[in-house]
């Protein structure tokens, strides 16, 4: 598969790695100021977007911000190698986790946690792997 960057690349390792499925560039979205983009990944079992921001692009944050309240969907925001943020939240407050009911990896934003792929709910619901904050290493 050809990737628009290099960071696409290292996310799509990194997704597989930590077996979530996903599909890369899958649609464009239009956004509530009438503008449309295309974000780079979709995690359909986690109803989920990830948008790194790399390249050309003209979304923002206040446009990302305004199309999830709307839609209810996560976006996932990457600046750089090492870094990603659930939208809303700051790196240190997203994580990527592991459900032990389900055994399947997620993105999630502080506590308390429930799993977006088997709805699994509680404190002690999942092991933390990744910080946002500094994944150096990790493929992402």
């Amino acid at each position: 598969m050809h990737f628009r960057t290099e960071l696409d690349s290292s996310w799509a390792e990194g997704l597989d790695y930590f077996h979530m499925k996903w599909i890369y560039r899958p649609q464009n979205l239009l956004l509530p100021d009438g503008n449309r983009f295309y974000p780079d990944f979709y995690l359909p079992e986690q109803k989920a977007f990830i948008f790194t921001m790399s390249g050309d692009t003209a979304v923002s944050y206040r446009d990302l911000l305004g199309y999830q309240a709307q839609t209810g969907l996560m976006f996932v925001v990457s600046e750089g190698y090492g870094s990603f943020y659930v939208l809303g939240h700051r790196e240190w407050d997203s994580f990527i986790c592991r459900c032990h009911v389900c055994g399947k990896f997620f993105f999630t934003s502080g506590r308390p946690v429930t799993c977006p792929l088997c709805s699994a709910s509680g404190p002690d619901l999942t092991d933390f792997f990744l910080s946002g904050e500094g994944v150096s290493g990790s493929g992402m």
